[in-house]
């Protein structure tokens, strides 16, 4: 298995997130047949160093990995890594992604075969991690819809445990996908289970986990479209949102680490890629007594129809306030997604009337 770690390296020319992966697809484009010779005949290492180049340079904080594809082919998947954040814009890169002859494009790890999961190795230094010898204790929590997990391989238990927790998500992201483990996987520990009668190998992991969600019929729907409700004490005037009374999300912990932070984040989740969060705060006025949710919904399906189409957003949630109305949106193409955004503002007459608010410190 070859893949590479995301890195934080920006690109100087201030592009905007489209704008890279639309470069990015261009070169990949140019040298995919390249590509495929190369891991057809065995030389895989002597295209890592350019993959590892330009996705450094064009994706920033996104990682990647080959792997297979359909009808024989490869696949290369560019992924977030468990980064809700950095998921959106991998999910981004496979909805631009070209069509290419012998290649399958992903913005998630896939789950792999039993066997290939048996097969897999990580080399580090000296040592060699083998998913063979990995043992997993499962513990089915009904309520919370998720399978806790002990986790235990001999080599990892002197390990960093930052390094550690990092090479044990690879492991079960390609048993059971990046966002199997994310959705279904809860509790995680590790520990010595060689010995424990109900450990399971890696290569059963998937297998367990798809009976257990079959006979709870648990439904584990993307993240990209799963929203959930929140809500919050109005605290209006003391910061920015904090008239919020109920609101909808598909990035809960964006929205509550803003609401707890009182304010923009100090740290931006996007930094360097050339996309950002931002939401619009809207007079609460404009809004028809009764129907206030419904036209917030309306202007939400409309942003996000105008965004999508040009690949240059969408929306990922909204907000109700005592004073504001708020729509989040995640915005790919600099001033071009502004322009999108205030013609939709236009067209519902609140031209005037809205503000564009990051949810992060300038």
């Amino acid at each position: 298995m070859i893949f590479g770690i995301g890195k934080k390296k920006k690109v100087s020319s201030g592009l905007s997130f489209k704008r890279r992966v639309e470069s990015f697809w261009d070169w990949y484009a140019t040298n995919s047949r390249h590509f495929l010779e190369k891991i057809d005949s065995g030389a895989i290492d002597d295209i890592v160093p350019e993959i590892e180049q330009n996705t450094s340079e064009w994706l920033v904080g996104l990682s990647w990995v080959f792997g297979p594809g359909t009808e024989d082919g490869h696949s290369f998947t560019i992924t977030g890594e468990g980064d809700l954040s950095r998921q959106f814009l991998a999910e981004q890169c496979r909805l631009m992604s070209p069509s290419l002859p012998g290649w399958t494009f992903y913005g998630s790890r896939q789950a792999s075969s039993s066997d290939s999961v048996c097969n897999m190795a990580i080399s580090l230094g000296d040592a060699d991690i083998d998913a063979e010898s990995i043992r997993v204790v499962p513990a089915v929590d009904v309520e919370a819809e998720r399978v806790d997990l002990s986790f235990w391989h001999p080599r990892l238990a002197d390990m960093p445990e930052d390094q550690r927790w990092q090479i044990v998500f690879i492991f079960l992201d390609e048993a059971l996908g990046e966002f199997g483990t994310q959705l279904t996987v809860g509790g995680l520990d590790f520990r010595d289970c060689d010995d424990d009668e109900a450990a399971i190998s890696l290569a059963d992991l998937a297998e367990y986990v798809d009976a257990v969600c079959a006979k709870n019929e648990w439904t584990k729907d993307s993240p990209f479209s799963t929203f959930s409700v929140y809500q919050t004490e109005n605290t209006s005037g003391r910061f920015p949102r904090g008239d919020t009374m109920v609101g909808t999300t598909c990035h809960t912990s964006l929205v509550l680490d803003f609401l707890n932070n009182e304010g923009p984040l100090d740290d931006d989740p996007l930094e360097g890629t050339g996309a950002e969060f931002i939401y619009l705060k809207i007079d609460a006025s404009l809004f028809p007594e009764g129907k206030q949710v419904d036209v917030r919904g309306d202007a939400e399906d409309t942003l996000n129809a105008q965004l999508t189409e040009h690949h240059a957003g969408r929306t990922i949630g909204g907000a109700m306030g005592v004073d504001n109305v708020y729509i989040d949106l995640l915005l790919l193409d600099g001033d071009r997604s502004r322009q999108i955004v205030d013609a939709v503002m236009t067209a519902m007459g609140w031209q005037a009337q809205y503000e564009i608010c990051s949810f992060s410190k300038e």
